[in-house]
């Protein structure tokens, strides 16, 4: 809500000749900054490094320690694959990791890819 203007606030706004107003310019986007190549790397090197934890989970009920102990290394490698996934699919962005799962998923395993007449059928 703004205030009404009162008659002594048209005396007190100052002249300004009319080609030093800006005019009003249509907004130009800047292209997306390009991801640097190290961030990209390290984020395959996060979601690798994963899976990698998850084959740990097969190795621990082999090694010689406690039964806590086997407990609290399955545990936390679960915890520290999935942590992982995630700062990794941070870094590489959510076009990137979706794509990724969907490779992943053994029910695409085995599909027919659809025929380019087909796809442009299903979008419309």
């Amino acid at each position: 809500m703004q205030p009404t203007p009162t008659p002594f606030a048209q005396d007190l706004t100052p002249v300004v000749p009319a080609d030093a107003v800006p005019t009003a310019t249509p907004a130009t986007s800047t292209p997306a900054k390009p991801r640097a190549r190290w961030v990209a790397w390290a984020g395959i090197g996060c979601i690798v490094l994963s899976f990698a934890l998850y084959g740990f989970f097969f190795v621990v009920p082999f090694l010689p320690v406690t039964g806590t102990f086997k407990t609290v290394l399955l545990v936390g490698s679960v915890v520290g694959g999935e942590a992982l996934f995630a700062v990794g699919g941070l870094a590489l962005g959510v076009q990137v990791v979706r794509r990724f799962r969907r490779y992943l998923n053994p029910v695409n395993w085995f599909r027919r890819a659809p025929k380019p007449a087909e796809k442009a059928e299903a979008s419309a």
